[in-house]
């Protein structure tokens, strides 16, 4: 459907259209919040660590191949030192695969729903 809009002395053609939103849009991928707090744990120097991205895995904070139907991967880390490390659980870090305090911006009933990632940032 072709529209003409009168603008000094030319006409212009508009062409109507309608947004499509894919069937899998950016709110389809949404992350389950496993926890509204991090986990603290002890790794090994050269422990390599896949951290659980979707939130499904039941071997928080790690990757147990809950997502394999879905889009989302696990993040490879390497501990360079024995050391305690702070494992983001909300899935909202900003440094994931770390916690950086995102979880305190979100609802206090969020443990097990399922949000778009990132949304609680400020």
């Amino acid at each position: 459907q072709e529209v003409e809009i009168e603008e000094a002395d030319k006409a212009i053609p508009q062409r109507s259209f309608s947004l499509r939103i894919p069937q899998r849009s950016f709110f389809a991928l949404q992350v389950v919040c496993a926890k509204q707090s991090p986990m603290s744990v002890e790794v090994k120097r050269g422990q390599l660590c896949y951290w659980c991205t979707c939130g499904k895995s039941r071997e928080q904070p790690f990757c147990d191949g809950s997502h394999a139907s879905s889009k989302f991967t696990p993040i490879a880390w390497k501990s360079q030192a024995d050391e305690t490390k702070q494992f983001c659980c909300c899935k909202q870090s900003r440094h994931p695969p770390f916690c950086d305090g995102s979880h305190a911006q979100m609802p206090v009933d969020c443990v097990g729903k399922p949000f778009p990632p990132n949304c609680f940032r400020k």
